[in-house]
């Protein structure tokens, strides 16, 4: 099937991410998945440079990411929390 039409409108939610490994990406083992697929995932979630990169490469760099928009979520969270709270800590406005 075509790789732009299986992961159409794939988001970061159809990612099955445990520890440090990308265990599926909707209900595909991430493992039996082709290069050009992994590069379509990677075009639907906004991820560049993927290209010439090896497959695990690929699932390197999407765990990378995920866990990195993972982090940025947290903290925007948090921010959102001590705003609320009117307890913004010192060391995030400065």
């Amino acid at each position: 099937m075509d790789p732009s039409k299986l992961f159409e409108d794939l988001t970061w939610a159809d990612l099955i991410i445990i520890g440090d490994e990308l265990n599926a990406i909707r209900e595909f083992d991430s493992k039996m998945l082709e290069h050009q697929e992994l590069r379509t995932v990677c075009s639907q979630l906004k991820i560049k440079g993927v290209k010439n990169a090896p497959k695990e490469a690929n699932i390197q760099r999407i765990v990378a990411f995920y866990k990195i928009k993972d982090t940025t979520s947290l903290q925007i969270i948090l921010m959102s929390i001590l705003q609320k709270q009117d307890r913004t800590p010192s060391v995030l406005t400065g």
